[in-house]
């Protein structure tokens, strides 16, 4: 499958998005699960392959650890953003992170479903995103029917989370980015999410929203993003407007 990065014209605070979502890539601190499994042979590009193989481990195994420990997993989604976590505040979510039986069940068991093939870092930041598609799906598990937003609600939602510290405004600026993505295109977000990593279908999905993505942020300035940095914050987006957005619901229908 041919993958690519997709260039926008876009506003002057878009350069520290782009930062943000790259580094998170790239430095975010590795604290987490290090597993490694016996390399397998590619037939094409070893690295792109790897890098593909890495993100459907990503995904499967936030799906095991949520099936397993859902009551958990939300509760560490809601002590956290799609930079950091608040570990001074994780509460249960703690026995999760610590569960080192559950993550070595979770990654065995993605491993005998084939995705076993190379060794990899998983830190609590990408456990998070694969929580957060995971949260989703549990409610939004049909394929043709996507979260449904009113017009009474707001397009960036002003009750959300935040960890404090120096990744805090990085934080905020990219739940705006995926708050408008998602309010503006919500069947588009959702048919994301429900494709697998580094597929044809997934390429098709990304490219239908890239022109919601480029509605919402303002002129002026280039962003990179490729498919990986624009599911993961899509994803935040979606499990952000069905948590956040019903809380929203709830305290504007109590006044």
């Amino acid at each position: 499958m041919m993958r690519g990065t997709f260039l926008i014209c876009l506003g002057v605070a878009t350069s520290l998005i782009a930062a943000s979502v790259q580094a998170q890539q790239e430095t975010e601190p590795q604290t987490g699960t290090r597993f490694r499994a016996e390399p397998e042979r590619m037939k094409t590009n070893p690295k792109s392959n790897d890098a593909d193989n890495s993100r459907r481990v990503a995904k499967k195994f936030g799906q095991c650890l949520f099936d397993r420990r859902t009551k958990q997993s939300i509760a560490l989604l809601t002590v956290s953003d799609y930079w950091a976590i608040d570990y001074g505040n994780l509460g249960e979510a703690q026995y999760l992170l610590e569960n080192r039986i559950l993550m070595e069940d979770c990654l065995g068991r993605v491993g005998r479903g084939g995705l076993g093939g190379i060794g990899m870092t998983i830190s609590n930041t990408i456990i998070r995103g694969g929580l957060v598609e995971a949260a989703y799906l549990e409610v939004y598990n049909d394929e043709d029917e996507p979260i449904v937003i009113s017009d009474s609600e707001p397009e960036v939602l002003p009750n959300r989370f935040f960890v404090s510290g120096p990744t805090n405004y990085d934080a905020r600026a990219i739940a705006s980015l995926s708050d408008c993505v998602v309010y503006n295109a919500p069947a588009q977000a959702h048919a994301i999410i429900h494709t697998e990593p580094a597929s044809d279908e997934e390429r098709a999905a990304v490219m239908a929203i890239v022109p919601a993505l480029g509605n919402c942020l303002t002129a002026g300035n280039e962003l990179r993003l490729d498919e990986t940095s624009i599911r993961a914050f899509v994803a935040d987006g979606l499990w952000a407007r069905m948590h956040y957005g019903q809380e929203f619901k709830d305290s504007e229908g109590s006044d």
